[in-house]
């Protein structure tokens, strides 16, 4: 898991790079998401911790 602020430059370049207009705004797994529904991120990234345990 990567954390990476929106006001730094790295974020700056990533959110022009998946062309991210509006915040807050995740990627988990290669999936987009924008909005502030932090529950709906939680289970995306357990969804993705279930594919990486069921594929190991």
């Amino acid at each position: 898991m990567r954390l990476v602020d929106a006001a730094s430059i790295e974020g700056f370049f990533k959110s022009l790079f998946r062309r991210f207009s509006r915040y807050p705004a995740f990627v988990v797994s290669g999936t987009p998401y924008v909005g502030s529904d932090f529950s709906r991120v939680d289970r995306l990234i357990a969804e993705s911790l279930d594919a990486q345990r069921a594929g190991a």
